[in-house]
């Protein structure tokens, strides 16, 4: 396997989607996961930077405005209850990330593998075993850290 597996944007992405399950209100979070493709909307870029310079409340707002009208929000109110590694399967089913920006089948392929390569990872680590999200956000940021200082 490449050393650098965990530095790959399907990995990336999908750890910004464990981290968005539990931090629900941090605007660098929320931009973050609005520009991955779990989500399809676009957001108005300039209207988060007018934000980001005069009122963070009104970018915390539209951020979650975005994430709503995504449907993703529904996700996070299941984090609570449902078993983690079932709910990643299930955002992926729905939000079909390989599918969603990217600019060529060839792309899209790859994006899928890895993404299906990093939960079998996951099930096999973790499957057997209650796991949390805060175990598997910690897995992932310390295998992505590794790879980028590897």
């Amino acid at each position: 396997m490449d050393t650098k597996f965990y530095n790959h944007s399907a990995v990336r992405d999908l750890y910004v989607v464990v981290k968005s399950l539990l931090v629900w209100q941090d605007n660098a979070v929320n931009y973050s996961l609005v520009e991955s493709p779990y989500i399809k909307e676009f957001i108005d870029r300039e209207k988060v930077i007018a934000s980001i310079k005069e009122d963070r409340e009104a970018l915390e707002s539209y951020l979650e405005k975005v994430l709503d009208s995504s449907g993703f929000n529904r996700f996070r109110e299941k984090s609570l209850v449902e078993n983690p590694l079932i709910l990643l399967e299930e955002i992926i089913e729905a939000q079909q990330p390989a599918k969603n920006k990217m600019t060529s089948k060839q792309e899209a392929y790859e994006y899928d593998m890895n993404l299906n390569h990093l939960l079998f990872i996951l099930n096999d680590l973790f499957g057997e075993n209650t796991v949390s999200l805060i175990e598997l956000e910690e897995f992932l940021r310390i295998k992505i850290t590794a790879d980028k200082i590897g």
